[in-house]
């Protein structure tokens, strides 16, 4: 895979269409684990990649598309990542786990009931009901805690 030194220069010079025919990559020569995936219509995007400590298992991950992030943002990013790795802690963990704090117990419950013939017409309005009448104070949270005994 190509080296390089990423700057603002060298990636307008890289990311045109019709390049190349599938994805390229290149590596900073400067910051370890940080790249720019280069589609073949053009688009770019800054990379992060290494090894989680401790499992060895690789992971690469998209910081953002050039563009919407400088160069020197996104190689501070990717450091910030990198760090992470060295912690043994994966990154996209961190992203999924936000990603499922967002989600309301309504959201959930709309989503379960709306499965075509899965359930009878009754069985949706009690489950509509319950979460109405019984789950109220916790239709709308985004974020749950664990119950007092599921701590000890």
């Amino acid at each position: 895979m190509p080296k390089m030194k990423l700057t603002k220069t060298s990636i307008d010079r890289v990311a045109k269409p019709g390049l190349t025919k599938n994805d390229a990559l290149y590596w900073d020569t400067e910051s370890r684990g940080f790249g720019l995936r280069v589609t073949p219509t053009g688009l770019a995007k800054f990379v992060s990649q290494g090894r989680i400590r401790g499992s060895g298992k690789e992971v690469r991950t998209t910081i953002g598309t050039y563009g919407a992030w400088t160069v020197d943002d996104a190689r501070r990013r990717a450091e910030e990542i990198r760090h992470q790795l060295e912690e043994g802690e994966d990154p996209r963990e961190q992203w999924r786990q936000s990603e499922a704090e967002k989600v309301t117990l309504r959201q959930v419950a709309d989503l379960y009931i709306a499965r075509e013939g899965k359930m009878r017409d009754s069985t949706k309005a009690e489950m509509d009901r319950h979460v109405d009448k019984v789950f109220a104070p916790l239709r709308g949270r985004r974020r749950f805690r664990s119950s007092p005994s599921a701590r000890r």
